[in-house]
This record gives C-alpha cells, sequence and structure tokens, in this order.
C-alpha cells in the first residue's frame, strides 16, 4: 500500500484527534510566543489543534495531505515556499508505516517547509510498534539535533 494511502486511512486525517489539546499543542502554548507563526502538519480535515491554537492567539497553517493535495502539490511543493519558523507534529510520526517512512517525512517537511523547528510527539503505543519511542529518538538523532521533554513526552528535532 503507498504511503500517501496509508496517511489518508489514518484516525488523524479523520479527526480522530478531538477537541482538547495534545501534548504538542500544550507544548507550543507553554513555549513559544504567540507572535511565531506555526505550521500544523497533518492537522486534519477539522483542524482541531490549529483551532485552540487560533483561539490562543497564534497564527497557524493548517496542512494535511487529503486536504491540501491540490493547493500544494508534492511537484509544486519549494524549499521554503510555505516558510513557518515551527512546525506541529501532533499525532503524525506514530501513524507512520516504519522508520524509514518517519525519518522520509521529517526530511521532506525540512526540506519543504523549512522551519527552525519541529515539535513532535511519540506515544508509547504507536500505531505501528517499530520503533519505540527511545529508539526513535535516538534513530533521529544521528541526523538532527533533538531534545526531548520528559515531563510532557513531546520532543523538538532541528538541523544544525
Amino acid at each position: 500500500m503507498a504511503h500517501r494511502d496509508i496517511m489518508l486511512r489514518s484516525g488523524r486525517v479523520a479527526g480522530a484527534v478531538g477537541t482538547k489539546p495534545t501534548v504538542v499543542t500544550k507544548f507550543v502554548i507553554e513555549q513559544f510566543p504567540e507572535t511565531i507563526p506555526i505550521l500544523d502538519f497533518g492537522a486534519g480535515k477539522f483542524r482541531q489543534q490549529s483551532i485552540i491554537l487560533e483561539a490562543e492567539g497564534y497564527g497557524v497553517q493548517s496542512f494535511d495531505l487529503e486536504e491540501n493535495m491540490e493547493l500544494y502539490p508534492p511537484s509544486a511543493m519549494i524549499r521554503g515556499n510555505i516558510m513557518k519558523p515551527v512546525c506541529m507534529l501532533s499525532n503524525v510520526l506514530n501513524v507512520q508505516e516504519n522508520t524509514g517512512a518517519i525519518l522520509d517525512l521529517v526530511d521532506r517537511i525540512f526540506d519543504v517547509f523549512n522551519p527552525m523547528v519541529i515539535v513532535a510527539n511519540y506515544p508509547k503505543s504507536p500505531r505501528y510498534p517499530v520503533p519505540n519511542r527511545k529508539e526513535l529518538i535516538e534513530i533521529l538523532g544521528r541526523t538532527k539535533s533533538v531534545m526531548e521533554f520528559e515531563r510532557t513526552r513531546a520532543f523538538l528535532i532541528w538541523k544544525e
């Protein structure tokens, strides 16, 4: 099954996250001022987490594969074209099929959206159990800088 098809079947696209702030949304509110533009990558059809951030005064651009493929087809995505300093991935990495898909997605986000930092989470029980959280952070740390926040379960990813 194609990677895009798996993404389109995910609960995140279907809006399964709900209307309460996720770990990543809470972290953004706690750590970044409202003046910082946010890209909510994998926002889902209903944009719940984007709406929460907008209510807190943030400027948010929501992006989801299902909702934005015509607006931003892969061939039209040029580095820096949709630049936002902070990209949040709330319940996005845990629905990727394998480690390679996770690493590819992170690299593509940096290449296409050119964020200074990605704020992400990875639950103890991801949809696909390989890798586990500890392994994922170690693997990401091989090519990127990663800072984990145990209290919140959020972590930051950035390129040096």
